[in-house]
This record gives C-alpha cells, sequence and structure tokens, in this order.
C-alpha cells in the first residue's frame, strides 16, 4: 500500500531546543508533495528555519491556544530559531495545500520575518486554495501571515497575533476569514493592499494593540497604489479597543471603493482619545471614495480606556463619512457611540445617499462614565462612582 502519512519524526525531527529539525520537516513535506500525503507533527515544541512549503499536502498537528504566550500549554508548537529568515513557512508555491492545529511562534527574531509568506508582483495563473484551520501564528517581527497576490484562501478558527507588523496583511482575491481572533499586532490586526475583492469576513474578533497604533480593518491610502478594492463583505464581527478606527475603508479618486457591505458588527470603544490624533481617525467607521455601498445593522458604543480609570472617553465620532456615492447607512445603533456626534459627514458626496433610522446620540459628560466591565472590577472605588453618576443621570 502507498504512503501517504509521513509523520516528521521518522526524517529526524526532535522536539528539542538543541536540535534543528528544519531539514528533518523539509523532507518530511517533499516526500508527502510526491503523493499529495500529510504531515503529521506531535505535541511539542519543535525548532526550525525557512521552511518551503510545496503544494497539495496538509500539515496536521495537535491544536493549541492560549492568549497571549505558550507557557505551560501543550500541542503542536513549530518555534523560528533563524534570525536571518524571510519566513518560517514560504508558501508561494503552496497550491492547494491545508494547515491545521498548528501553532507557530516567530519569537519576534529578526527584522521583518513573517510567519506565512506568500510572496509575487502579480497573480499567478494558477489558482492557490490554500487552507488554514484552527491555528495559532504569532510573536513575528514582520507580520503573522502575509499573502501578496493570492487567489483562493481561507482562514478559520484561527489566532493570528503579537507580531511587530500586521496579524494578517493581504492583497488577493476570493478568500474568507471566519471565526478569528486577530489580536495585538503592533501595526495593526487586517490590512489590505493593492488589491482587495470577493472577500467574506465574517464572526471575528479583532481587538487592541496596546501600543496605540493598531488599525482593525485598512485599506491604504495613498502609501501604495489601490488597483480596486471591491466586493467585500464584512459581518458579525466584533471590533473593539482599536486607537485608529474599528474599520478605515479609503479609497483615493482614482479608485473607489464599491460594492462594499457592512452589516451587523459590533464596534465598542475604538478611537483615540480626543486631541490624541486626527480627529478623523478617532472614529469607529471612517469610509470615503466609496461607491454602490451599505453600512447597516451595526452597533456602536463609546468607553474609556479598556485598563485605566482616568483614561477620557473615546472615539470623537461615530461614523465618519465622505465622497460617498449611491451608499445606503441605515438602522445602526448609535446610542452612546461616541464623544462629539454620532456621525461626522464632510460631505462632496455625488448620487442618492440615503441616511434613516439610525438612532442614538453622544455619550453624557460624566465622570466616572462608561467604565468597561473589567475596568469596574478592577477598580471598585471608581465602579462605585460610576454606578451613582448613572443613577443621578437616569433620574
Amino acid at each position: 500500500m502507498k504512503q501517504t502519512v509521513f509523520p516528521v519524526t521518522a526524517f529526524g525531527a526532535l522536539p528539542d531546543p538543541t536540535v534543528d529539525s528544519t531539514d528533518a520537516f523539509q523532507k518530511a513535506m517533499d516526500e508527502a508533495a510526491k503523493v499529495g500525503g500529510v504531515v503529521t507533527i506531535p505535541s511539542g515544541r519543535w525548532y526550525v528555519g525557512e521552511l518551503r512549503i510545496p503544494a497539495g499536502i496538509t500539515i496536521s498537528g495537535t491544536y493549541t491556544w492560549n492568549w497571549s504566550s505558550f507557557d505551560g500549554y501543550h500541542g503542536t508548537i513549530i518555534t523560528l530559531n533563524q534570525e536571518h529568515a524571510t519566513c518560517c513557512f514560504d508558501m508561494t508555491h503552496a497550491y492547494g495545500t491545508h494547515l491545521k492545529g498548528i501553532a507557530i511562534d516567530g519569537r519576534r527574531l529578526g527584522k521583518d520575518i513573517h510567519g506565512l509568506y506568500i510572496h509575487r508582483d502579480d497573480f499567478d495563473q494558477r489558482e492557490d486554495q490554500i487552507k488554514i484551520d484552527g491555528c495559532r501564528i504569532g510573536h513575528f517581527s514582520g507580520d503573522s501571515v502575509r499573502f501578496q497576490y493570492v487567489r483562493g484562501f481561507s482562514v478559520h478558527h484561527s489566532m493570528l497575533c503579537f507580531s511587530k507588523g500586521w496579524s494578517l496583511y493581504l492583497t488577493g482575491t476570493d478568500g474568507s476569514l471566519y471565526d478569528n481572533w486577530f489580536s495585538d499586532s503592533d501595526t495593526g490586526n487586517i490590512a489590505f493592499g493593492g488589491v482587495a475583492s470577493f472577500i467574506r469576513i465574517f464572526c471575528n474578533r479583532c481587538e487592541d494593540s496596546p501600543k496605540g497604533v493598531d488599525m482593525n480593518l485598512f485599506v491604504p491610502m495613498g502609501n501604495e497604489p489601490l488597483e480596486g478594492c471591491h466586493d467585500i463583505i464584512i459581518a458579525s464581527n466584533c471590533f473593539c479597543g482599536s486607537p485608529r478606527g474599528g474599520i478605515r475603508a479609503v479609497g483615493t479618486p482614482q479608485s473607489v471603493m464599491k460594492n462594499i457591505t457592512l452589516w451587523g458588527n459590533t464596534f465598542n470603544v475604538n478611537g483615540g482619545e480626543y486631541g490624541m490624533m486626527l480627529e478623523p481617525l478617532s472614529s469607529h467607521i471612517w469610509v470615503e471614495y466609496l461607491s454602490n455601498s451599505v453600512i447597516s445593522g451595526n452597533t456602536l458604543f463609546a468607553g474609556r480606556g479598556f485598563f485605566d480609570p482616568n483614561a477620557l472617553v473615546r472615539p470623537s465620532y461615530g461614523m465618519v463619512l465622505a465622497h460617498l456615492d449611491n451608499c445606503v447607512i441605515s438602522n445602526n445603533g448609535m446610542n452612546f457611540s461616541s464623544l462629539f456626534a454620532p456621525f461626522r459627514n464632510e460631505g462632496r458626496h455625488t448620487g442618492n445617499l440615503i441616511m434613516h433610522n439610525n438612532c442614538g446620540r453622544e455619550v453624557p459628560q460624566l465622570d466616572g462614565y462608561l467604565f468597561p466591565w473589567w475596568t469596574m472590577r478592577q477598580f471598585p472605588e471608581a465602579k462605585a462612582q460610576q454606578d451613582q453618576k448613572a443613577r443621578d443621570y437616569s433620574c
């Protein structure tokens, strides 16, 4: 019977910090590629350098989860041990490959080293069809995942986190992001660069960067070409604690974003404190140069800093709008959504702009009001003050 399962241990890999298992991993993957097989990696911490991932294989491990570190956790943990690598997994030619149940720890080694990396200057004629499921990828000096010109991809049930760059940076088409946790990368959580189209983004949590440079969903403006961002659905996600805004979807006069749907998302305590950054950045949602798009059924809520009882309420505005063409903004819950006003409408719209049934107002100006629940637990005196202020306000 033809062999289809290839344990890395059969090629000499050992879960030992004194053993470099790069060659063993590469040999197991290359052998699996000959038959479209499965590479299995047992529980343990494995130390490798840069690996070239071939097409048509499955790399399977044992799930491990933790938010901030791997300490005390078991499962399959692949650990980068090379300071001069470009990435840990080079997936440029990994057509049809599936990663499941593995954790990849970059240890923030080197400079601009990515976790998973596809590097191209344009789309390949062949579809990638890469699938990432149940993985934890983080702590890289570059991006956790950086896909440049990917066609066909899915990232499901995974955590991308704690890298110096983005949790996920991509130029690509025909992909889905579902039930993931994007957290605490220094630059931001999700970035679309150049081209983004036919992408479905459902049921993810995108949360803050402690260094205050997080931008959860970012479409570049001016710093690189926008060839065409269109046909993107962003639904049922949670965006919280991003000092530079929950969603920033900004096109250009030469390349207007089209056919964007933002529906049923929750936004909590996004944007910087007033005076901390440019006012338009202090918002839950900032959209500009957008056409034939819908923003509906979202809930927006302001609050104070996550762990600072003396922080100011943020953001300044619920939504910032400019240069919209034939768009609908409706049925959004915006009560106490912002410090100054639910909307900052910069105008310069074309065609029809329909805005209706958006209910709510800015927050009341009360000391101690709008502490997150976790701050209340840490500062019981502040909570007691807030409770009394809220009672006084309601009366």
